[in-house]
């Protein structure tokens, strides 16, 4: 995100998403209800109360003061029920019932919302237990607005309505099904875009521009996913260490309100994810082997022993929420020669042994395996998944790249010394991938619009990130513009500012006039007791 601007945050009493819940409400005045609108949200955090802690407004001013210090927010998808006489938290994967919390208990539901798609925390949710905690959630495919309204009528003892399903801006739909049309017939158009053959064709001989753009793109998401997954244990952790602090101090064995999201967050994660992170450390070596030549200020060695930190902490982590032998037992993918020969030339005594530990499956490459390797696709914790080609997992960059640009404008500097922080402050802050383009994108972003709508040219802004697959397809960031030259398919063929004319899904764009001039400019009223910001 753009740098949330704290004086810009307001609570907002005016929805500004479409509606979109996953049950609906029901149940009477006779008693507990077990059914009622359902919401998809995020937990942000929970927060005891105190003198300087006491309304939602101070929540929020503390998440940001937290996103702005460094230490991260982790998020943890549930749900919430809203029932006549409670508001129960449901864990999201199998339903069941993790908290519930009176409704007499509940305070000052308040709604923090900004209709531009490009801040991260755009749809809030926080609502006071009285006497001891906040909660703050992120809402999915509803307005935070339109749950404080469902809320205050059911603490008003009035039935809130049934919400239908309308789809959000919110929420991400599924891309069409059939793939975009073939590739236009028009001639190239001159710029920073890679041309259609050299996208096909082996990195490793081309040394392009995009290929190596987005290589070094994957890496960062790698980083990202690593960063967020060492947040995630140290949540647990904590969470984990409060649950057991209550418990002992306790003298009685009711459950005290809050000890099951508590619960919830102290679970480590499960096998499949720790199998998903340890695959992306393995793709993050092979990616630093065939980019070593072109990064520097860190350089590649540098970046391997950055990793090894956090891999480590990984490796114990399995062992101890699962079983031992985990991070052995991932395959693919394999490492590369050129990987093997980075990890042999700059890992310590120390670093060596751990990954001598790791056994077959991270010493040998696939020319030295003898067995049958799934094919690796990641799927990153944002929901992108591009295809990696085999080239981009054995061999090196071409030495002489056509590109100079340092690896630190792509970010890997700034997200590899965070992970040298102390365990608490292991995620960096949210940055949004049209801010750390840096001042030519945005300068390149007004004149482009400025040029598109002079000639009356259609524009839409993209509301999700997307990761090209092949050449028909165009890489696109949350914020960035585009022109809309063909919307007669699922698939439309746009241009972005660098001159780039591919095709995205309709799903991923919307009207610009949807959302305020100004990226980043919150709006509302105020929360009912004059806290704005």
């Amino acid at each position: 995100m753009r740098g949330i601007n704290e004086s810009s945050y307001m609570s907002d009493e005016h929805g500004v998403f479409d509606s979109d819940v996953d049950g609906s409400f029901s149940g009477g005045h006779g008693g507990a209800s077990t059914s009622g609108n359902v919401y998809t949200v995020e937990h942000l955090a929970t927060f005891g109360l105190s003198e300087d802690l006491a309304f939602p407004a101070d929540g929020m001013r503390r998440l940001l003061h937290m996103e702005k210090a460094g230490f991260g927010i982790w998020s943890q998808k549930m749900r919430i029920r809203l029932e006549y006489r409670s508001i129960v938290i449901l864990d999201y994967e199998n339903g069941n019932e993790m908290e519930r919390f009176p409704l007499q208990l509940i305070r000052d539901p308040t709604a923090f919302t900004n209709p531009n798609p490009g801040e991260l925390y755009n749809n809030i949710l926080a609502f006071v237990v009285h006497p001891t905690e906040m909660h703050i959630f992120q809402c999915f495919n509803i307005s935070a607005t339109d749950i404080v309204e469902d809320i205050k009528m059911a603490l008003s003892g009035r039935l809130p309505p049934q919400r239908q399903r309308h789809g959000s801006q919110n929420s991400l739909p599924p891309p069409p099904v059939n793939p975009p049309p073939e590739p236009p017939s028009y001639p190239p158009v001159i710029g920073k875009g890679v041309s259609d053959e050299v996208r096909d064709e082996d990195v490793s001989s081309v040394g392009s521009e995009g290929n190596y753009d987005r290589e070094v793109a994957i890496l960062n998401r790698c980083f990202d996913d690593i960063e967020r997954f060492i947040a995630r244990l140290q949540y647990a952790a904590a969470a984990y260490r409060e649950l057991q602090r209550r418990r002992k101090s306790k003298k009685n064995k009711k459950k005290d309100h809050g000890e099951g999201l508590l619960s919830m967050r102290a679970k480590p994660p499960q096998e499949r994810e720790f199998v998903d992170i340890l695959q992306k450390f393995k793709l993050s070596f092979n990616l630093l082997a065939r980019l070593k030549t072109h990064i520097h200020d860190p350089n590649a060695p540098e970046l391997v022993h950055f990793l090894f930190t956090p891999l480590a902490l990984i490796v114990d982590a399995s062992r101890d929420a699962h079983r031992a032998g985990l991070a052995s037992q991932v395959v693919s993918p394999l490492l590369s020669p050129g990987a093997i020969e980075l990890l042999n030339n700059c890992l310590t005594s120390k670093e060596t042994e751990l990954w001598h530990s790791l056994g077959d499956a991270w010493l040998l490459s696939r020319e030295q395996w003898k067995s049958y390797v799934h094919p690796y696709q990641p799927v990153f914790m944002d929901g992108w998944s591009p295809t990696i080609p085999e080239s981009s997992l054995a061999g090196s960059v071409a030495s002489e790249a056509k590109t100079t640009k340092h690896i630190e404008d792509m970010r890997v500097k700034e997200n590899l010394l965070q992970m040298q922080m102390p365990v608490d402050r292991h995620q960096r802050r949210s940055i949004s991938p049209v801010d750390m383009m840096g001042d030519e994108f945005g300068s390149g972003q007004r004149a482009f619009m400025d040029s598109v709508r002079s000639r009356g040219g259609k524009i839409v802004v993209v509301t999700h990130h997307r990761t090209a697959n092949n050449h028909k397809e165009l890489t696109v960031v949350r914020g960035e513009y585009l022109e809309v030259l063909d919307d007669s398919k699922k698939w439309w063929k746009a241009r972005n500012w660098k001159g780039q004319v591919a095709h995205v899904p309709h799903t991923i764009v919307s009207s610009p006039n949807d959302f305020p001039s100004e990226p980043g400019a919150y709006h509302g009223m105020d929360n009912g007791r004059g806290d704005r910001y």
